[in-house]
């Protein structure tokens, strides 16, 4: 610790020094010296969210802590190697922007004591005051058992995973108990249930009836058209109370004739339904906004003020409001079918 002159500072030219670094440097000392960490929570930064990425291709995870101002600050880390980090830990500092583009660079890497992948984690949720980890990102890349030891003792607000079956993502989060909002984006849904707060399904191609009906997931989304007698048996099930815990759906209707307005998609859905109709200025939804998009347009309560409002019941005296979208762009049209909780 002595190659570090700033650690013979007295206390309070120590604080004062450690108050004007910049965040990186910061980290740094807060690894090497516990007075130091002490100090830098003390000092209380503020990171607007803490993320985890595991990428495709690449055998490492992104601890990145994101400001306020857009600024990013972390390290890439080898997960091979999660007993001890510190030979493969790489600085790395970002920026996202308002356009929602991201800008990294590797900073200079500074020697840092034995440490473990858990301990790295651990000492940026404690340095961030974020007891919760704001989001893992995993996009189809193995993760090995040290890593996913790490993932299980840890509590998330969000978990997204892109992969191409929903198999591998029973295997590692089958016994997950933590409450924590889970968006999947795959190729294919299986009929097997996972308990958790919120599951999302996004843009799945492989849309079954008996995979859905079978799944307790709260919100899905289908780019790839479906029959309308499906969507048809999948509300009849729905009104019998075969999912509580859905909270909206989309799809995209696969017209079996060529119809041309909205009310014969939505005679077609609601066969044999019991359904009413209701204000739609009386009913109030849950808000679908970042999964009813398509082609960077939002599909949410804007559209719905546009319909008549259709409310179906389920056996749990639940209600939803149904609508079908005629959906026109310069250069394809789209039908689509929603489904959203009124609450």
């Amino acid at each position: 610790m002595s190659t570090f002159p700033i650690l013979l500072l007295p206390q309070k030219s120590l604080q004062n020094v450690l108050r004007i670094m910049q965040p990186l440097e910061l980290i740094y000392f807060s690894f090497v010296s516990k007075t130091c960490k002490a100090h830098t929570v003390d000092l209380n930064l503020k990171a607007s969210r803490l993320t985890i990425v595991l990428k495709n291709g690449e055998e490492c995870a992104w601890i990145e802590a994101v400001f306020k101002d857009g600024n990013t600050v972390g390290f890439e880390i080898s997960t091979e190697s999660c007993a001890d980090c510190s030979e493969v830990m790489y600085p790395v500092l970002g920026t996202y922007y308002e356009d929602g583009s991201y800008d990294s660079s590797h900073a200079d890497t500074i020697k840092v004591p034995t440490i473990g992948l858990a301990q790295v984690i651990a000492h940026f949720q404690t340095i961030f005051h974020k007891p919760k980890i704001s989001q893992l990102y995993h996009e189809n890349v193995y993760i090995c058992d040290q890593m996913l030891e790490i993932i299980k003792t840890l509590d998330f607000e969000k978990i997204e995973f892109w992969i191409r079956t929903f198999d591998y993502f029973l295997i590692l989060f089958s016994n997950y108990t933590r409450e924590v909002d889970f968006q999947i984006h795959c190729l294919r849904l299986v009929t097997r249930v996972i308990l958790c707060r919120s599951i999302r399904f996004v843009d799945s191609s492989d849309w079954h009836l008996p995979n859905v009906l079978a799944s307790n997931g709260t919100q899905f989304k289908c780019s790839t058209p479906v029959p309308i007698k499906s969507i048809n048996m999948f509300l009849r099930h729905w009104t019998n109370g075969s999912n509580p815990r859905l909270e909206c759906i989309r799809i995209s209707i696969e017209a079996e004739a060529p119809f041309s307005e909205e009310s014969t998609y939505i005679e077609e859905v609601l066969k044999g339904i019991h359904y009413q109709t209701e204000p739609i200025d009386s009913v109030k939804t849950f808000d679908p906004i970042n999964l009813y998009t398509h082609n960077n347009l939002c599909f949410n309560e804007h559209i719905l003020k546009q319909t008549t409002g259709i409310v179906i019941r389920c056996g749990y005296e639940k209600k939803a409001m149904v609508n079908v979208k005629l959906f026109e762009t310069p250069t394809e049209s789209e039908v689509l079918f929603q489904m959203s909780l009124i609450v």
